[in-house]
């Protein structure tokens, strides 16, 4: 289980509140923003401007497709044939204290997504 599929395991457990929940996309939903968030706030500390796009309309619908792309990837990767049941069940199996870490992780991971338009 790699990095990415703990942290959706986290995500779904945040947002897991009963049966009929539909946490599986909520989940997809949230990493898709934390996965853009990051990605461009890297490409801005790499001098990457905003200015290369021509109008604030070109620059909305390249963010809205770039979050499109990366929902179903998610969806593919994660809800597409129940295989976040697989993963829970392998998340299931860590340790209370590894558990507990990436709960403690992608808590910070949204609050650092968050924050970092304020800090770049």
């Amino acid at each position: 289980m790699n990095l990415y599929s703990k942290l959706y395991c986290g995500i779904y457990k945040l947002f897991k509140r009963g049966s009929d929940s539909i946490a599986e996309y909520s989940a997809i939903f949230v990493l898709a923003v934390i996965a853009l968030m990051n990605t461009f706030a890297v490409l801005k500390l790499f001098g990457v401007k905003q200015s290369s796009f021509s109008s604030i309309t070109s620059l909305k619908l390249f963010l809205a497709i770039a979050y499109l792309i990366v929902v179903f990837l998610n969806y593919l990767l994660f809800v597409k044939n129940d295989r976040y049941e697989k993963l829970l069940e392998i998340y299931e199996q860590l340790s209370p204290t590894e558990i507990d870490a990436f709960n403690y992780i992608v808590i910070l991971l949204i609050i650092e997504t968050i924050a970092i338009p304020f800090l770049v």
